[in-house]
């Protein structure tokens, strides 16, 4: 305790009788006091730490404890503490009648914030952001009140994020940046530290559909390469058996591949149809039939249309361009 009889530092173990180190938590944060807090546990499952974070913990370290994991941690600590001004304790009957006049609007904008985050839009993430701050300093809460309703926040959009994703995002393991959080001194400290927060989940999520986009089109690039002869190759069956709809298939390859489906992979048929008319042994229909087109005069009409000759005028061509 310090000399006014609240915790400085609150070290404590998940697993504990009678109550547990996040019971303890809780009941503390409902009184409104908010210590410097270490955890101790033998679990390894992050989502105790997820749990743990969103009452301002500083750091949660998995037993068995290394001294100078420990040591460090305490030092952070007590820097934090013997700054010349620490961040005002919060104060429980303002923080009551912030959960009693204003919680429900914050919370939507925490829902609308996560909206955002899901759809990648990095510039309504920060506009938020900044709507967030301007409703606390508006209604004149403090930097407390504030720094709790943050670390809420970032809790309840790395759950959000996460439920979207179907994937964990590593943000709640940052514990430098949440222990900051935990001793900003003024709204807009903890307010440019919820906005990084919300930016990394927001490019998180950005990363992801990339990487999705990214996949489903190399995908689609490796069953071309082996089923292009296939006659009944549509941009359907691909959608069918990569599991997304024709639409979304058909925009997401035009804006990729910066031309249509159809388009790719009739120029990729005529591409392979000149390497097999270079060797004369293979008749044009054979060439038509192992390029996909079962109409030979389908085939020469498209490739005229291509090169400007017929396959037969092509073939007999080649050896005086090649020469």
């Amino acid at each position: 305790m310090d000399s006014s009889g609240g915790l400085s530092i609150l070290l404590t173990d998940i697993k504990m009788p009678r109550i547990d180190g996040l019971e303890l938590l809780q009941e503390l944060s409902e009184r409104g006091v908010s210590p410097t807090t270490i955890i101790f546990s033998g679990f390894s499952d992050f989502h105790y730490a997820q749990r743990a974070i969103r009452y301002g913990v500083l750091n949660y370290l998995l037993k068995p404890i290394r001294m100078g994991e420990l040591t460090e941690t305490l030092r952070r600590a007590a820097d934090s503490l013997r700054q010349e001004r620490g961040p005002e304790p919060l104060d429980a009957e303002e923080y009551a009648r912030f959960r009693t006049e204003c919680s429900a609007e914050a919370e939507e904008l925490t829902r609308e914030l996560a909206r955002q985050i899901c759809r990648g839009d990095s510039g309504a993430v920060q506009k938020l952001c900044g709507e967030i701050q301007a409703f606390f300093q508006q209604r004149g809460y403090s930097a407390a009140v504030f720094r709790k309703f943050a670390f809420q926040c970032v809790y309840t959009l790395v759950g959000e994020v996460n439920q979207f994703t179907g994937a964990e995002t590593a943000l709640l393991e940052d514990t430098d940046r949440l222990a900051l959080l935990s001793v900003a001194r003024t709204i807009q400290d903890a307010s440019a530290l919820l906005t990084a927060c919300a930016d990394d989940l927001c490019a998180y999520v950005y990363e992801l559909r990339r990487s999705g986009k990214r996949r489903i089109i190399g995908d689609v690039l490796t069953i071309l390469q082996h089923r292009y002869a296939d006659e009944n190759l549509s941009l359907n069956t691909l959608a069918d058996q990569l599991g997304v709809t024709p639409n979304y298939l058909s925009a997401l390859f035009r804006r990729e591949m910066g031309q249509t489906f159809s388009t790719y992979l009739e120029n990729f048929r005529i591409e392979r149809a000149k390497e097999l008319l270079r060797d004369v042994r293979h008749k044009v229909y054979e060439v038509a039939s192992a390029v996909g087109y079962g109409d030979a005069r389908h085939f020469g009409k498209v490739f005229k249309a291509h090169t400007g000759r017929t396959p037969l005028e092509f073939r007999n061509m080649v050896p005086e361009h090649e020469g």
